[in-house]
């Protein structure tokens, strides 16, 4: 497994060979939606499976949020959950990484799975964190979102409240960047450790079909995690 890439550059942005597999699971997701655009009344295969996905994320969600976020959410968090499963297995294709070019005497892959690519899983950390947020705010108001981190009472320990408050909202952006590392760290060692046992023969095997429970696991453990993280900001104030 190769590290992260420039392919080429675009008016001076480096296009690296994780973003190039962005596209292709554009692409991928464009075709799943053409497909979906007209549901059938039999459902084709890939239809079943859009639907088992979004009512397992659904099932999910219900446990945690009420039925409005559900509804709100439900397609965000499919979307989420597909993007990075499909994304852990596209790192996982055999070959993934033989397509190339030649720079200088160096071979580059043209593609690498995005999902090992650390500024990818800090983006989609920070799309949660900003989501999170801003539908606190619109949901609760300013006051509401300022009354998570800040308590009133007891009057008398208001130094220390404050204190509290402050140290919390500093380390609220933290949760979302160890969102995005932990995502990171678990698959980028899982590519190391089939590059390390694939030149011994019948041992990689085990380690790839492990790899591919990981790849959903991390694909479950960001969604659910994200889930909570909504139900903690929003639903935590309706109580």
């Amino acid at each position: 497994m190769s590290e992260v890439q420039t392919v080429t550059t675009l008016h001076g942005i480096p296009i690296t060979n994780t973003l190039t597999s962005v596209a292709i699971l554009d692409l991928i997701f464009l075709a799943i939606l053409t497909l979906l655009h007209k549901p059938k009344f039999i459902p084709s295969s890939v239809q079943a499976a859009g639907e088992l996905t979004y009512e397992f994320i659904e099932d999910l969600s219900k446990q945690v949020l009420n039925t409005q976020l559900v509804k709100l959410l439900a397609p965000y968090l499919s979307f989420v959950f597909l993007f990075i499963l499909l994304g852990n297995y596209l790192g996982l294709l055999p070959g993934m990484e033989t397509i190339g070019v030649v720079k200088s005497g160096e071979f580059i892959p043209l593609f690498k799975g995005p999902t090992s690519d650390l500024n990818l899983t800090l983006a989609m950390g920070a799309v949660v964190f900003f989501a999170v947020h801003i539908l606190t705010i619109k949901s609760k108001g300013f006051k509401g979102w300022i009354r998570h981190f800040f308590m009133t009472k007891p009057v008398y320990l208001a130094g220390v409240l404050i204190a509290v408050g402050l140290l919390e909202l500093f380390l609220e952006p933290i949760k979302y960047i160890i969102l995005g590392i932990r995502l990171f760290g678990n698959i980028s060692a899982g590519e190391m450790l089939i590059k390390a046992t694939s030149q011994i023969p019948f041992v990689a095997l085990p380690f790839y079909f492990l790899e591919l429970l990981v790849g959903a696991l991390q694909a479950l453990i960001f969604t659910g995690l994200s889930v909570a993280y909504f139900a903690t900001m929003i639903q935590e104030q309706e109580t």
